[in-house]
C-alpha cells in the first residue's frame, strides 16, 4: 500500500457531462504529481473522443500528488463530455538510496509513480484492443455484404443459363415434331424440362426485382434526407429574416433613445447658470493657487533667482570614492566646487559665478550622471527664497535638469503591488524588467526594485537582471510567498548576469513542504551578486549558487528544508575558453541554516558542496538538526574538478543525524568548527547508529582541521577512510565520543596524517560521560602517520594496530 495515498484498481479516467456555460472539471478518483500529468479529451459528433491540445489550463489542489483541476478559456455548451485521464511520462526524481542506505518515503513515492504509470498503460492497451474489435467488426460486415452480393451474382447466372437451356431445348422440341410424330413424346419431355428451367429463372428475376424494390426504397429515403435538408435551409432562411427583423426593431429603439438624450441636451440647457456659478468659483480657486504659487520656481524655466539653500549637503574625499576641491577660478568661472573622482577626473562642479551671465551653474561632467538632492531626519526639500523648488507636484523626472531615477516603488502605480493574496509576479517582474534598461553613467541597468512589506503571493519565478537589486523592508516584514501548486520552480532566480542582488527580504513556499530540487528559495547563476539580510522558509532548497562565481552572501538565515540549506555546486558547462564553469569564490557570511531534529530534513545536507568549489569561503555559519551537516563530493562531475581550495571557519554543525562527509574533497581549510552531536538526538537518529561528526572518505587529501570541538557524537569524533591522505589536525578537541558506538575520539584508516597540540578527553563538563574508550586508534591500513606534543586524560587508550606501517608517536602525554 502506499504511504503517499492508496492507488486502487482503476483506469485514472473520469468522464463529464458539461452544464451550460460551465469552465472547471475536476476529477476526484485519481491524484497526478504534476499538471503535465493530464490528457483532455472531447467526444465529437462520431461518438468518439478527440484529444485537445490547447484552450484550457491545468492546476493542482495542493502538493504533489494532488487532485487536478481542468479550466477552460471557452465555457463549454451544456451536453458536452469532456473526458479527463492521467498521461505520466516515466521519471526518475528522487534518489532510492543514499549513502548505501535505502530512504523507505523516496522508494515508496518511486513505487506510486511506477504503479500509476502501470495503470495508464494498461488503459490505453484496452483502448486499443476495443478500437481493434470495433475494425474487426466492420470487417465482418464487409465480407457479409460481399458475400451477399455474390450470392446474388450466382443465381443472376444459373438463372440466365437455365433460360438459355429452356430456349436451346424448345427449339430441338420444334425440330423433333416437324421430323416425326414418334417424337412428339420426346418433345412433351423436353418441353417440361424447358418448364422447369423458365419457372427457375423466373424465381431468379424475381429476387432481382425485390433486390430493385430495395434500392429504389432506399432511393426514396435518399430523397426524403434531401427534402429534409431543403427545409433545414429553409429554415435557416426564415431565422435570418427574423434576425433581420429584429435588427430594425432595434434601430427604432435606437432612435427613441437619440430622441430622449436630446430632451435631456434641452433639459440641461436650463443649468447653464448654476455652471456659470461653478465656473466663477474655480476661477477664484485658480487665482488663489497661483497667488500661492508666485514666489515658486518655474519648471518650465530654468532661471532661478534668490538665495538657493540646501537642507543637506556632503562632500565626501577619500576611501577610495574621490575628492572634491575649491577651485579661485578657471576660464570664465570666478570659483567653483570641484568634485573628481579617484583618478582625478571631473565627474561634476557647482559654479560660484559665471563671469559674463553671472548664472549659477551645476554641473554633471559624465554621461547619465544627475543630482540628487537628500533630505533627513525631517528636513525640507531643496528651497529659493525659503520656498521649494523640486517634488512631486512640480518636477517632472526627464525634464530640464533631470535624467534618470533609479528607483522603483512597487506599492505605486503602475504596479500596485499589494499583501492581499493575489498574484503578484507579472507586476513585480514588470518592474524589475524596467529596471534592468535603466542605465547609470557606466553603461549598466542600475534600477532598485522596492517591494512593500506583507507577506507578497507569486506564482512565477521573479527573474533579476543584471545590476538590478530587489529590496524589501526588512527579511521578516516582505515575505515573497509562492503557491502551494507551484512548488516545481524556484521562487528569486538570478541568471547568468553580473552586479544583481537581493535584500531585505524573505521567500517561502506555501502550502507542506516540497520534495523536488527544483523547489529553491534562491537560484544564482550569475557573477558578482551581493544577497543580504535574506530568509528562506519551507523549501526543499533555500540557497542555490549553479556556476554562479564572486557572490557574496552576509546575513542570511534559512528553515525547514527538505533537501538542501546552502548548495554551491559547480556545472559541466565548457566555456569559451575549454575551462569548466565552477562556483568559485563566493563568500557566505554570518548566517543560520536550521531544521527539526527529526527524519525528512536536510536529507541531502545542510551545506551541499558539489564539483568546483575553488575559493569558497564560509565564516561564521550556525547549522542545527537535519540529516546531514556539510557533505563535499564530486559524484556528478564528469570532468575531475572537485571541491577544493575551500575554507571554511568559525561555524558549527550541530545535532544532526549522520554529522558530515568530505568525498573526493581537497586542499581545503576547516577552522574554529564546531562538529558535534551527529546523531546524539534519539529523535533524529531512531535506528541509533553511530556516526562521526567528520567522516573523511576515499580520495580525500591535504584536509586540515585547525582548531575548533568534536564533542558529543553518536561514533567516532572524526574518521580518516582507508585511501583519504595529508590531512591535518592542530590545536582541536575531542570529546564525548561513541554515544552509539565506535568511542573513538579519532579514528585513522588513512597515511600521512598529521595530529599535533590535540587535547582528548572522556567527556565535557557538564555533560554525561559518555562511552568514549581510545583517544587516537590507527588501524591496519594507517600508514607514515605522525602524532605529536597531544594530550589525553581520564585513561583513554592509545591503539595502533600496524606498528610496522610507519606510524610514529612523539611527545605525547597520556598516548
Amino acid at each position: 500500500m502506499s504511504t503517499l495515498y492508496p492507488i486502487p484498481r482503476q483506469a485514472r479516467r473520469q468522464d463529464f457531462v458539461a452544464a451550460a456555460g460551465q469552465t472547471a472539471f475536476q476529477p476526484n478518483t485519481f491524484k497526478v504529481y504534476s499538471p503535465l500529468d493530464l490528457r483532455v479529451r472531447i467526444k465529437g459528433v462520431s461518438g468518439r473522443f478527440l484529444t485537445v491540445a490547447a484552450g484550457f489550463t491545468v492546476a493542482l489542489l495542493g502538493p504533489a500528488p494532488s487532485f487536478p483541476v481542468v479550466t477552460f478559456t471557452t465555457p463549454r455548451a451544456a451536453g458536452d463530455v469532456v473526458r479527463i485521464e492521467g498521461a505520466r511520462t516515466p521519471e526518475r526524481e528522487t534518489d532510492v538510496t543514499f549513502g548505501g542506505v535505502i530512504r523507505a518515503a523516496n522508494l515508496e513515492a518511486e513505487l506510486d509513480k511506477v504503479a500509476v504509470f502501470g495503470q495508464e498503460v494498461r488503459r490505453d492497451f484496452t483502448d486499443v484492443a476495443d478500437a481493434l474489435d470495433a475494425v474487426d467488426e466492420a470487417v465482418e460486415l464487409i465480407a457479409g455484404g460481399t458475400s451477399a452480393a455474390g450470392q446474388a451474382v450466382a443465381a443472376a447466372a444459373a438463372a440466365k443459363a437455365g433460360a438459355e437451356a429452356a430456349r436451346d431445348a424448345a427449339v430441338s422440341s420444334r425440330d423433333a415434331a416437324a421430323g416425326s410424330a414418334g417424337g412428339a413424346a420426346g418433345s412433351a419431355s423436353a418441353a417440361g424440362t424447358a418448364r422447369t428451367a423458365a419457372e427457375a429463372a423466373r424465381d431468379a428475376a424475381s429476387s432481382f426485382k425485390d433486390a430493385a424494390a430495395a434500392a429504389a426504397t432506399s432511393a426514396v429515403t435518399a430523397r426524403s434526407g434531401a427534402d429534409s435538408a431543403n427545409a433545414a435551409a429553409q429554415s435557416a432562411n426564415a431565422a435570418a429574416q427574423g434576425a433581420n427583423t429584429a435588427a430594425q426593431t432595434a434601430r427604432g429603439q435606437a432612435e427613441a433613445a437619440r430622441d430622449t438624450a436630446t430632451q435631456q441636451s434641452t433639459n440641461a440647457g436650463n443649468s447653464a447658470s448654476a455652471a456659470n456659478t461653478a465656473r466663477s468659483q474655480a476661477e477664484s480657486a485658480r487665482d488663489q493657487a497661483q497667488a500661492a504659487m508666485s514666489s515658486k520656481a518655474d519648471r518650465a524655466n530654468p532661471t532661478l533667482t534668490g538665495i538657493a539653500t540646501a537642507p543637506l549637503f556632503r562632500g565626501y574625499g577619500g576611501g577610495g570614492i574621490g575628492f572634491v576641491d575649491v577651485v579661485t577660478g578657471e576660464a570664465d568661472r570666478t570659483g567653483f566646487i570641484d568634485f573628481r573622482d579617484l583618478y582625478g577626473n571631473r565627474v561634476g562642479l557647482v559654479g560660484y559665478g559665471h563671469a559674463i551671465t553671472k548664472q549659477i551653474s551645476l554641473y554633471t561632467g559624465q554621461a547619465g550622471g544627475f543630482f540628487n538632492f537628500v533630505t533627513e531626519n525631517g528636513a525640507l526639500g531643496p528651497r529659493v527664497n525659503g520656498n521649494e523648488i523640486w517634488h512631486a507636484g512640480n518636477f517632472t523626472p526627464g525634464s530640464t535638469g533631470a535624467t534618470s531615477i533609479l528607483y522603483i516603488d512597487t506599492y505605486a502605480p503602475p504596479y500596485n503591488v499589494r499583501a492581499n493574496g493575489s498574484d503578484m509576479a507579472p507586476a513585480i517582474q514588470a518592474a524589475l524588467n524596467a529596471a534592468a534598461g535603466m542605465i547609470d553613467g557606466r553603461g549598466f541597468g542600475a534600477g532598485c526594485v522596492v517591494l512593500p512589506q506583507g507577506v507578497i503571493t507569486v506564482r512565477d519565478t521573479l527573474n533579476i537582471g543584471s545590476c538590478v537589486r530587489l529590496m524589501g523592508q526588512g527579511r521578516q516584514n516582505t515575505m515573497l510567498q509562492m503557491a502551494a501548486d507551484r512548488q516545481d520552480r524556484a521562487i528569486i532566480s538570478v541568471g547568468d548576469t553580473i552586479l544583481s542582488g537581493v535584500s531585505d527580504l524573505g521567500v517561502r513556499f506555501d502550502g507542506g513542504l516540497p520534495g523536488i530540487e527544483a523547489a529553491r528559495g534562491f537560484l544564482i547563476q550569475g557573477n558578482w551578486g551581493s544577497y543580504r539580510n535574506i530568509s528562506a522558509w519551507n523549501t526543499a532548497v533555500a540557497y542555490a549558487v549553479i556556476g554562479g562565481n564572486n557572490n557574496l552572501f552576509h546575513q542570511f538565515y534559512a528553515a525547514s528544508y527538505s533537501l538542501i540549506g546552502l548548495l554551491n555546486q559547480g556545472t559541466d558547462t565548457v566555456q569559451q575558453d575549454g575551462s569548466y564553469r565552477g562556483a568559485i569564490d563566493n563568500f557566505w557570511v554570518q548566517g543560520r541554516l536550521e531544521c527539526p531534529n527529526v527524519p525528512g530534513y536536510a536529507q541531502y545536507g545542510t551545506i551541499r558542496l558539489i564539483n568546483n568549489c575553488e575559493g569558497l569561503n564560509l565564516d561564521h555559519i550556525s547549522c542545527l538538526g537535519g540529516e546531514w551537516g556539510i557533505i563535499a563530493d564530486a559524484t556528478t562531475n564528469t570532468h575531475g574538478r572537485r571541491p577544493q581550495y575551500m575554507t571554511i571557519t568559525n561555524s558549527m554543525i550541530d545535532s544532526t543525524h549522520r554529522g558530515s562527509k568530505l568525498d573526493k574533497c581537497s586542499q581545503s581549510r576547516f577552522s574554529n568548527i564546531w562538529f558535534c552531536g551527529a546523531g546524539a538526538q534519539t529523535g533524529n537518529n531512531p535506528e541509533a547508529g553511530a556516526y562521526p561528526g567528520l567522516d573523511i572518505g576515499v580520495d580525500c587529501f591535504d584536509i586540515s582541521v585547525e582548531g575548533g570541538w568534536f564533542n558529543q557524537n553518536s561514533g567516532q569524533g572524526a574518521i580518516v577512510r582507508p585511501g583519504a591522505s595529508d590531512c591535518r589536525f592542530n590545536g582541536v578537541s575531542f570529546t564525548t565520543a561513541g554515544i552509539r558506538g565506535n568511542p573513538i575520539g579519532l579514528d585513522i584508516a588513512g597515511t600521512n596524517c598529521v595530529v599535533v597540540a590535540c587535547i582528548f578527553k572522556k567527556a565535557t563538563p557538564g555533560h554525561a560521560q559518555g562511552n568514549m574508550t581510545h583517544s587516537v586508534v590507527l588501524r591496519n591500513t594507517a600508514t607514515t602517520n605522525l602524532l605529536v606534543g597531544n594530550m589525553s586524560m581520564g585513561g583513554l587508550l592509545y591503539d595502533n594496530q600496524n606498528p610496522g606501517g610507519g606510524n610514529q608517536s612523539q611527545s605525547n602525554i597520556g598516548m
